[in-house]
């Protein structure tokens, strides 16, 4: 029953991160007053490396051995990489094609997102004093936080609410987060974007999960309907395209395919063609194998997924399923770095 539960909070986590990802539209903003507070004190995460994902080491150590590297030399080594957190949240992981995998020490509990650029939005639990803590039983509250992998800083924090979590960012470098008052319950809960010219919006119209495609003319959405959960996809005027059973949607760069893993049981994952309104699965896991989370490839041509403490790519003709990382834990929230 246990396993279950939690099971059903990971799902709930993937989802409300699926909520903020590509949303493109204004009309249905709201402005209101901005609350974004700079980080005057904060220690900044070191960074983790080791070359075998069964043995990932707990001391941090610098990703290079130069003293005296200009920033610009060692800036960008996260790009390509597949980036990923594990079950307590506790860390944010950066896998590369050679197996490499690169850790930051950094907590982020209410899920994370990382920019072509480096910079990371995360969730940061604080306690009734105001300062991070780790334990969630002591957290009152938490925020936004927004850091620099290249200034090796803390630009700046928000929380317009008194939970603020599952930050996201889009193609366009708006940042979209989800954030209520409520202690125990998300119903009241609402979706904030933070522009880039710092203006803090509203976003006051919201269906289920919506996730639009990198090219803006799609948008897939879930929608609970007898305790199975369906993907609508609507064009930009509202009509219905196509409606299919799963969670999790995952568009392909050039929004023609939505991958999404199966429901009810998460067993496999499914890629739609968004022309011809044709699926097909590309996965099928079986009952002993769980998909946890995925994400496209930015050339398009693979998805990769996770499940039973591994990851997977599998390009999306259902060929060449190749084992990328065997791990000691679940990976959840898989994203690609931008190039």
């Amino acid at each position: 029953m246990g396993g279950i539960v939690r099971n059903l909070v990971v799902i709930l986590i993937i989802l409300l991160g699926v909520i903020l990802y590509q949303i493109s539209t204004q009309k249905s903003f709201q402005n209101i007053s901005q609350n974004v507070t700079p980080s005057q004190n904060f220690t900044a995460p070191r960074n983790v490396t080791q070359k075998h994902p069964q043995n990932i080491k707990s001391e941090a150590e610098n990703v290079t051995k130069e003293k005296n590297v200009a920033a610009q030399n060692i800036s960008r080594w996260w790009a390509g990489a597949i980036a990923f957190q594990n079950w307590d949240a506790k860390d944010i992981y950066f896998l590369f094609p050679n197996g490499t995998i690169i850790k930051l020490p950094l907590p982020a509990f209410g899920g994370f997102s990382v920019t072509h650029n480096g910079t990371i939005a995360y969730t940061e639990l604080i306690d009734s004093e105001g300062k991070p803590t780790q334990d969630f039983s002591k957290a009152v509250g938490s925020k936004i936080v927004v850091f620099s992998l290249i200034e090796n800083k803390v630009l700046f924090t928000v929380s317009p609410g008194r939970w603020n979590c599952c930050p996201w960012w889009t193609p366009w470098q708006d940042l979209v987060f989800v954030s209520t008052n409520a202690t125990y319950s998300w119903q009241n809960k609402s979706l904030y974007i933070l522009k880039k010219d710092g203006s803090l919006v509203k976003w006051t119209k919201t269906p289920t999960h919506p996730n639009w495609s990198p090219d803006g003319k799609y948008l897939a959405f879930e929608e609970p309907r007898e305790k199975i959960v369906y993907i609508n996809i609507v064009d930009s005027s509202g009509t219905t395209l196509f409606v299919t059973v799963g969670v999790v949607p995952a568009w392909s760069p050039d929004g023609k395919f939505l991958a999404c893993i199966t429901a009810p049981f998460q067993i496999g994952i499914k890629l739609i063609d968004i022309e011809n309104k044709e699926e097909k699965m590309i996965f099928t896991g079986g009952v002993d194998m769980s998909v946890r989370s995925l994400a496209f490839s930015p050339d398009g041509k693979y998805v990769v997924f996770s499940g039973n403490n591994k990851i997977f790519r599998i390009n999306i003709d259902g060929s060449n399923l190749k084992e990328l990382a065997h791990l000691p834990f679940d990976a959840f929230l898989l994203q690609f770095v931008p190039p």
